[in-house]
């Protein structure tokens, strides 16, 4: 859907840093923006986040992924599509790209399945482009490192094998949709990774101009 796009990426790659930033750049060039994250921005979304969070609430990968889609179902119906209408710009923290990613590739639900539920859930409503911000596995492993006291959540104490199936799924997909999945170099200043990103939407949407 035009002006609805994705910024994700493994874990600890950044984007929680980078999407204020990218907000701020294009309200800067006169665009309206909303931000949302999956799951969440709903009052079932984050009651469902809550959940899915938490390494202590068993969840099979099938679960996962009808739960991760039923939040999906809310925040496209009540935030993303409207927003869209209005002519404003959706930044979305995840997408449907990342139950692909972890359900499929690293979990193992059949990849059938997972887009079966895709075609129900999204309908017309995909994502215009979504930015993978891709980092090292060393750096990944580094930032994970460093979170320290920070409360882990379900996929931050996850082993090396999986957060090596997780980069490697997302360059698999980078390969296979490179018209709608762009790759985004994330061993950079949060502001570079940013701008890197802004420049690109505001290119894909044209209805104003800017100077940047």
């Amino acid at each position: 859907m035009d002006g609805y796009f994705g910024i994700e990426g493994p874990e600890a790659c950044g984007k929680d840093t980078v999407i204020p930033l990218v907000q701020e750049a294009l309200s800067d060039w006169g665009f309206e923006v909303v931000v949302v994250r999956e799951p969440g921005g709903t009052q079932l979304g984050e009651q469902l986040r809550t959940i899915l969070k938490d390494p202590n609430v068993r969840i099979t990968p099938l679960a996962m992924a009808l739960l991760m889609n039923a939040a999906r179902a809310q925040l496209l119906n009540d935030v993303v599509a409207p927003a869209c209408r209005a002519g404003k710009i959706v930044l979305s923290g995840r997408t449907s790209l990342s139950t692909r990613v972890y359900q499929s590739h690293a979990e193992g639900v059949d990849i059938a399945d997972v887009k079966a539920i895709e075609r129900i859930v999204l309908r017309k409503l995909s994502p215009q482009k979504t930015f993978v911000i891709i980092i090292s596995q060393e750096e990944m492993m580094r930032r994970l490192n460093e979170r320290g006291g920070r409360e882990k959540d379900r996929y931050d104490s996850q082993g090396l094998k999986f957060h090596k199936a997780i980069l490697q799924a997302y360059r698999e997909e980078l390969q296979l949709d490179p018209t709608h999945i762009m790759r985004i170099e994330g061993e950079r200043p949060p502001r570079d990774v940013a701008l890197d990103i802004a420049k690109n939407i505001a290119r894909s949407v044209p209805h104003i101009q800017i100077q940047y």
